[in-house]
């Protein structure tokens, strides 16, 4: 509908304002779509809407959804165009038939409902006009709903008001046909900040038209935490060993790059502006004697990181003004899940 809209209102900037007099454009829509008045009387409409809604009056209240004769449950947006009379708004019919909750009952569970009760991600089911048509428990609770409280609401008026734009946003790019995910930051008043990571899937219906979109969002705050902590923790280490003089190195064991702070080129005599990135580029700074015994060291650095969780060489080399230097690189090793050595961190100072 935004789509639509948007071409009407350009429409509008180059011909004069559309009439209820003159509804033929109504047919560029394959959906229902009528022009309607501010009691809700239908003014025009197309073909679609005549066939599939056959209503002459929505009521006043758009977030009212409604029960068709053949039995369809449909629900109506309202929205304002620059190309019509302020009193007359665009209707579309969403048919969330598919999406209606069940009554439960002894002899009917409503099966999917208390299955997505049992989720402690927050789900939630959208609207094209951004109101709720599904929300589990989960959801219910995070986003201050009670139990009995009818849903039709517009999601983002639930939200911390910072979160809104974004929310909005996304929603009208699923809405358009296209799954998503995304991740932000937000706080209620009183409560202490949440990030929440959400994955959005367009919610189509038998004929292909997207007529909701599926949202399931998770509580990502502890994982944020556990990596805002380890970014805080190695800022801190960075900061001591520089205090004492240490050069941190770095190296991805499964892609063997190498980086390495300002400190610790300071330490080796080399310029930062080489920019040594690989453990080749390294040895050609090496002692020519001391090269063997280094590759040799670094070619069995897994055995030795396997049994005893360290690194330590001396060895020296040879700086930018051609001179020697004794030095001694330490290091410990990071493991993946699977308990594999996956990345080196250490320091370099200078030797006895």
């Amino acid at each position: 509908m935004a789509k639509f809209l948007s071409k009407l209102n350009l429409f509008a900037q180059t011909a004069a304002p559309l009439t209820a007099d003159d509804p033929a454009w109504l047919e560029v829509s394959p959906l229902p779509m009528a022009l309607v008045d501010k009691a809700g009387v239908v003014l025009a409409s197309n073909k679609a809407w005549s066939v599939d809604i056959g209503l002459r009056s929505i009521g006043p209240d758009v977030g009212r959804d409604i029960l068709l004769q053949d039995g369809s449950l449909v629900r109506p947006s309202l929205a304002a165009s620059a190309a019509l009379d302020h009193d007359i708004q665009v209707c579309t019919m969403t048919d969330i038939s598919d999406l209606r909750p069940e009554t439960t009952s002894a002899a009917r569970p409503d099966f999917y409902r208390s299955m997505l009760d049992m989720f402690e991600d927050c789900v939630k089911v959208v609207d094209p006009s951004g109101r709720l048509l599904f929300l589990n428990e989960a959801g219910r609770r995070v986003l201050k709903v009670s139990p009995t409280q009818q849903l039709g609401m517009k999601w983002v008026d639930l939200l911390p008001p910072a979160a809104g734009p974004k929310v909005e946003q996304i929603l009208e790019q699923v809405l358009a046909g296209e799954a998503t995910q995304f991740s932000n930051h937000s706080q209620f008043p009183g409560e202490e900040p949440q990030t929440w990571h959400h994955i959005l899937t367009p919610y189509r219906d038998g004929s292909g038209h997207v007529i909701a979109a599926l949202c399931v969002s998770r509580d990502v705050t502890c994982s944020h935490g556990s990596q805002e902590a380890t970014r805080q923790s190695e800022e801190r280490l960075a900061k001591a060993a520089e205090a004492a003089g240490l050069g941190i190195w770095d190296i991805d064991l499964r892609s063997g790059r190498v980086h390495c702070n300002d400190v610790w080129y300071k330490v080796m005599g080399i310029s930062s502006s080489v920019g040594i990135n690989s453990m080749a580029q390294f040895l050609g700074y090496v002692h020519p004697d001391d090269v063997e015994r280094i590759r040799s060291h670094w070619h069995a650095r897994e055995n030795a990181f396997d049994q005893k969780g360290e690194y330590a060489v001396d060895f020296r080399v040879v700086d930018d003004a051609r001179k020697i230097r004794q030095v001694r690189a330490t290091a410990a090793i990071i493991r993946d899940l699977s308990d594999h050595p996956v990345r080196a961190v250490g320091f370099v100072s200078t030797g006895a």
